[in-house]
């Protein structure tokens, strides 16, 4: 019965990756359908190579299996993932990674497209010459951007989201639901990644604007630095900063010195 219900989860997920790309296709003329299927099974090679080599997805499964219930899992980091895991491995006869793997190769294919047409709406064209080749193809077969998105693990999602951003920025297709949706993710994985990012949007939007008026810049200036102060101390938590001090950073570097 396992098995079964595993090959429908697996069948499914391929059926969802037909449709994204015969949508994308669709809506994009300018798409190779034949390289974005190509792209398609060129990623499970590292999908099957990541079931057989050992990595944090143990820890997200272990945390997810092992929680009591629900709101154990702290919704933080790589916490995110064995909260997405819980009700699949508590409540789903699911048990190879094979099986496991598949959403998180689904994001970081999307992601991938997103990185396509938006570096495509960027410089303007499909095509980038070199040697009387077209190399920017290529880009989407690079190895270790496919390594990484490939299986289980907190950059999938990170750059699912990140893509997601550029593709509307360049494209300026703004969905407002979903993009708050996907930056609370995001601040829950890399706080101080995304601090940086909407601190730059907000930057660049300000430069475009010939004359801003000066209620707005003072404004805008006075909620970057409360948001940032307030911020500070979560983010310091959450990359493991908040206890840093000169004397451990002494002790350190006499550490690495000395071994």
């Amino acid at each position: 019965m396992n098995l079964i219900f595993e090959i429908t989860w697996c069948f499914a997920f391929c059926v969802l990756n037909v449709i994204t790309i015969e949508y994308f296709c669709k809506k994009y003329s300018f798409l190779n359908r034949g390289l974005l299927y190509g792209l398609y099974f060129y990623r499970y090679i590292f999908t099957i190579m990541f079931t057989h080599i050992p990595g944090d997805y143990y820890a997200f499964i272990s945390n997810a299996v092992f929680a009591h219930q629900w709101s154990d899992i702290p919704f933080s980091r790589g916490g995110l993932i064995s909260s997405f895991l819980y009700p699949i491995v508590n409540y789903i006869p699911i048990e190879s990674l094979y099986s496991l793997f598949q959403p998180f190769v689904y994001l970081g294919f999307v992601g991938l497209l997103y990185l396509y047409l938006s570096i495509i709406k960027l410089i303007g064209g499909t095509k980038v010459i070199w040697n009387r080749v077209n190399i920017l193809p290529f880009l989407l077969f690079l190895p270790n951007i496919n390594a990484w998105t490939c299986f289980m693990t907190k950059e999938v999602l990170f750059f699912y989201g990140t893509t997601f951003f550029i593709y509307q920025i360049a494209w300026k297709k703004l969905r407002p639901l979903m993009s708050l949706v996907i930056l609370f993710i995001l601040f829950s994985i890399r706080p101080h990644v995304v601090f940086i990012f909407v601190l730059t949007y907000v930057v660049t939007l300000l430069l475009k604007i010939r004359r801003v008026p000066i209620y707005l810049t003072f404004m805008i200036i006075t909620s970057c630095t409360i948001g940032g102060y307030y911020a500070q101390s979560y983010i310091a938590k959450s990359i493991a900063l908040d206890g840093l001090s000169v004397e451990v950073l002494e002790l350190f570097q006499g550490w690495v010195m000395f071994n």
